[in-house]
């Protein structure tokens, strides 16, 4: 019999193929990763922003610097004010400096019509990888006053007075010109800039009620009659010739175990000092402050600091409830008119106005300043009938406008600050343009709006 050999050809494909594996393992395919390669399990981010210095700048600003802080720039980067997520046309970036991989100069000009609002600030690299940071820039109409921590009345000649670290001061809009007046807590001042009324603090005590006048170059402070436990002259009046003529506020009286606030009046008693009067209190009422007077003696206020019921005092002491926005809603009164007609302050949590034809005519019911619900307060108001506050928990003004109100956001230093941020006083814009004093986290003012 005859044997037969049989070649299998298959034995080489099968070699072949063992000898591909092995070349496999000795080479990583192309498209798996590399655990011995940096990027391996990393994902590469893009750019982070995370502040800019400064944040705030004014409308029609010309080559402003501002520093972009954040990560993951690069030669090349690019920034953008942004708004609504696309770049904002009315804020041009007329160049960007790379200055490290944490910090871009960038410089803006921002258009005199630009909305006075937050902005994000974007950043794109130069490998298109971009980063946005949430409203790090505000476009404002505040201006800092140096070293101010609050700023709460501004007088027609533009002299804004507030509390610093050395107590109170005044400071001249037009010259920049800043004086110390002395220990104190101010609350408003006069038109003539001579005359300051507030409260000045002791131990143990709220404090007592007091002015701070100015003659010779030099401030003087002078107590005011109380009850003898204390109390605050919260607002002032000037007469025709622009000098304090009257004074509001409240005195502390005994009260079961402890004290009570009175809402008072002071006049001057014509040999340099003042009289106190004390204001009506409504029945079941205990504790009661006036916070705003006008040149004829109407006096308004509320039953607390911030709530619950709105008073108004006419010129002889006579009170009245003010109506609330809404049945049983806390109100709060703080400001009237030269004319008797307005008064301002909040209600049901916004800002409101009550308004009436004519001082024979009733108080009705306040009419709401914002529409928007997201709630606000209204402080104080002009001889034009200009009311500035605050709305939805940033500074604000109203402007008559065809039978109504135009709201004007005035804008803060860009620093989110988490406190209340909001316009206290105008002027009437008679003698230095129309201005308002406030605070954003530290006293400013606000011009042009």
């Amino acid at each position: 019999m005859k044997t037969m050999l049989v070649v299998r050809r298959s034995l080489p494909r099968a070699l072949t193929l063992l000898a591909a594996v092995a070349l496999g393992c000795a080479d990583p395919h192309p498209t798996e990763p590399d655990a011995g390669h940096p990027a391996f399990g990393r994902t590469v981010s893009g750019p982070t922003v995370t502040a800019t210095n400064p944040s705030f700048g004014d409308q029609g600003t010309v080559n402003l610097d501002v520093q972009v802080i954040g990560s993951g720039f690069d030669q090349g980067s690019q920034a953008a004010w942004d708004s609504g997520g696309a770049p904002y046309p009315k804020i041009a970036v007329n160049s960007t400096k790379f200055v490290s991989s944490t910090q871009l100069t960038a410089n803006i000009t921002i258009a005199a019509t630009a909305t006075v609002q937050y902005y994000d600030v974007a950043v794109t690299t130069s490998t298109g990888r971009k980063g946005v940071g949430t409203e790090l820039f505000a476009v404002t109409l505040a201006t800092p006053i140096p070293g101010a921590t609050s700023a709460v009345a501004v007088n027609d000649a533009g002299r804004v007075t507030g509390g610093n670290a050395s107590g109170i001061y005044v400071f001249d809009v037009p010259t920049g010109a800043l004086q110390n007046v002395g220990t104190g807590i101010p609350w408003a001042i006069d038109q003539l800039g001579t005359t300051l009324s507030g409260q000045i603090p002791r131990k143990n005590s709220l404090g007592t009620p007091a002015v701070w006048t100015f003659a010779g170059g030099v401030w003087s402070p002078q107590t005011i009659p109380d009850l003898g436990l204390g109390g605050a002259a919260r607002a002032l009046a000037s007469d025709g010739t622009g000098a304090a003529a009257l004074l509001a506020g409240s005195v502390d009286r005994p009260c079961g175990k402890g004290s009570c606030h009175t809402p008072a009046k002071w006049t001057p008693n014509g040999t340099g000092g003042w009289n106190l009067t004390l204001l009506s209190l409504p029945g079941g009422k205990g504790s009661l402050f006036a916070q705003g007077i006008n040149a004829s003696g109407m006096a308004v206020g509320m039953d607390g600091v911030t709530c619950c019921t709105a008073f108004f005092w006419d010129a002889s002491g006579n009170v009245t409830v003010l109506t609330p926005l809404a049945t049983g809603a806390a109100s709060a009164a703080y400001a009237i008119n030269d004319a008797g007609t307005i008064i301002v302050g909040n209600s049901n949590s916004v800002a409101v106005a009550w308004t009436r034809a004519s001082t024979a005519d009733p108080w009705p019911a306040p009419i709401p300043l914002d529409t928007n619900g997201c709630g606000g307060g209204a402080n104080d108001i002009n001889t034009t009938g200009v009311i500035v506050g605050n709305s939805c928990g940033v500074p604000a003004a109203w402007k008559p406008s065809g039978g109504g109100y135009t709201r004007v956001l005035l804008g803060d230093l860009g620093n989110h600050h988490p406190g209340p941020e909001t316009a206290r006083g105008v002027n009437n814009g008679t003698v230095a343009p129309l201005i308002a004093a406030g605070d954003v986290g530290q006293g400013v003012f606000w011009t042009r709006f």
